[in-house]
This record gives C-alpha cells, sequence and structure tokens, in this order.
C-alpha cells in the first residue's frame, strides 16, 4: 500500500487562493459536504470502532472492547476502491450551488476547491474511499490541535478505516456512483476545511473540523 503521507503542510497547499473568500461560504446556513448523503449512513458500530481507534493517544494499546471489524487487518485495500464515472455528480459544483456566493467568487473557489482536491487526492492511493476518510480524519484532528495526535502515524489508520468499511452491510450495499460521491465529499470536505483554516478563519475550521468527526466518527467529547 502506498504510504498517504498525511502531513499538516496540507493546511498550507500553495495551490490554494487566499482571493477566494473562503470565509464566505461559512455561515449559519454552511452544511459540511456530506451531511445529508445516504453514503455516509454507515454501520454506528463501525463509527464507535474508528472513533475509539482514532481518538486514543499515539502508542496506547486500543480501547475498543467490542470491536466491529477484525482485530487484525484482513480486508485488502482494494476493497474500498470504486471505478470512477467522468460523468459522475460534480460535488463542488453542488457545494458551490449550496453556497449560493456570487457568480465570481463561486468561481474563484470552486477553482481553488478543485486544485486542493487534486492535491488531497495525489496524497495517497487514488479512488480509495478508507484512505480519503483517514486524510479527512487525520486533517479535521490537526486543525483541532488534539493532544496526543502524531500527525506521522495517521497512515496507520488506514487499515483500521478499511476492516471497519468492510464489516459494514451499509457500506458494502453501495454503489460505485454512491462511492464515487462519497470519496469526492470526503476530499471536498479536506480541502474546504484547509481553504478556510488557511484564510485565516481558524475558528470557523475548527468547527468545521468539530463537525465533521461527529458526521463520520459519532459524538464524542474527544473533539
Amino acid at each position: 500500500m502506498r504510504k498517504a503521507r498525511i502531513v499538516f503542510s496540507l493546511l498550507f497547499l500553495a495551490a490554494i487562493s487566499r482571493s477566494a473568500h473562503a470565509d464566505l461560504i461559512w455561515s449559519d446556513a454552511y452544511k459540511s459536504p456530506m451531511s445529508n448523503w445516504g453514503a455516509y449512513m454507515y454501520d454506528q458500530n463501525v463509527k464507535r470502532h474508528l472513533r475509539e481507534r482514532a481518538t486514543q493517544p499515539a502508542g496506547q494499546a486500543t480501547m475498543a472492547t467490542t470491536p466491529a471489524a477484525p482485530a487484525s487487518p484482513s480486508a485488502p485495500i482494494s476493497a474500498t476502491d470504486f471505478p470512477r464515472n467522468p460523468n459522475g455528480k460534480d460535488v463542488v459544483a453542488q457545494f458551490i450551488a449550496a453556497a449560493n456566493l456570487p457568480e465570481s467568487e463561486g468561481s474563484k473557489l470552486g477553482t481553488a476547491l478543485r486544485s486542493t482536491m487534486a492535491q488531497l487526492g495525489a496524497a495517497g492511493r487514488k479512488d480509495n474511499i478508507a484512505t480519503a476518510m483517514t486524510l479527512l480524519i487525520g486533517l479535521s484532528f490537526g486543525v483541532l490541535e488534539k493532544p496526543g495526535f502524531d500527525p506521522s502515524r495517521a497512515d496507520d489508520l488506514i487499515p483500521i478505516v478499511n476492516d471497519g468499511l468492510v464489516a459494514s452491510p451499509q457500506f458494502k450495499s453501495l454503489g460505485a456512483a454512491e462511492r464515487q460521491s462519497m470519496y469526492d465529499s470526503l476530499l471536498l470536505s479536506a480541502s474546504v476545511i484547509a481553504i478556510v483554516h488557511q484564510s485565516g478563519n481558524k475558528e470557523a475550521s475548527k468547527t468545521i473540523a468539530k463537525q465533521t468527526l461527529q458526521q463520520l466518527l459519532g459524538p464524542s467529547s474527544e473533539y
């Protein structure tokens, strides 16, 4: 498996345009890109298992007592791949439309999001949901400056996330189009966090990161 190289210099991607005015997408009406999407309705036991493994301090043994996935990684990483349809849903266009920005600002933000998504996608296994989800989890914890979270070990979560997803009947039932939408929205969410954080609105980026972790991992006092 190629390492995702999830390092938090990603927060300072040179391609991010400060002129995108990312603060404009932050308002009471803002919803994370995955807030309403059925692709995220995977098993609550899986969410709990991932939360317990992701929130433990680096180097500690797992706190899970009833893991939702096998005790040791067993599923091939290809189990969370999907075949991409170039004519599939454009999550960036949907997000920009929902943000209701002026055309010029929407265009700038769309360009920044697509560029950032491309760089994030290139950091790991292409079109693989476990890798994209791990990146988003790690980036969110990085923004929140979670004590004990070691960004250099974020790649260790990939097989855990992979096995967790494979163990979920809901996830296994998703078709290629739904998996593509899920993958793209994971990268979109990471890009939104990175752009808002880079714009200087650190409190907003932390709020989005917390919402993201609640959606991916379920409620917890750890974030």
